[in-house]
């Protein structure tokens, strides 16, 4: 969990530095590609029921960020945050997906 806390604050820190959180769209973006790691692991692993209910997470987490977008990032920030909680409680849920220990 501290590996994850701490690669999201170097990524944004990173954008911030170089100037990519200067367009709205950034965090956004990052909430949609996070939310595509399970999918990923599901298609790795060939299992097609579990492909399934990664893909309803993944359309969850991109409406919000699509919603965040338009209206407040406040709902990507909530976005992001309830990713690192579904992160950590996902072991606890779900099992199969091909997600790695």
């Amino acid at each position: 969990m501290l590996v994850g806390i701490g690669l999201g604050v170097a990524v944004a820190v990173f954008a911030r530095l170089v100037g990519f959180d200067r367009s709205k769209a950034f965090y956004p973006f990052v909430l949609v590609i996070v939310a595509s790691y399970y999918v990923l692991f599901a298609v790795m692993a060939g299992d097609r029921p579990g492909l399934l209910l990664e893909l309803l997470f993944f359309a969850l987490f991109t409406a919000g960020a699509v919603l965040g977008f338009r209206s407040t990032l406040w709902i990507v920030v909530g976005g992001l945050a309830l990713h690192g909680v579904f992160d950590f409680a996902r072991s606890f849920v779900l099992e199969g997906s091909g997600v790695p220990l």
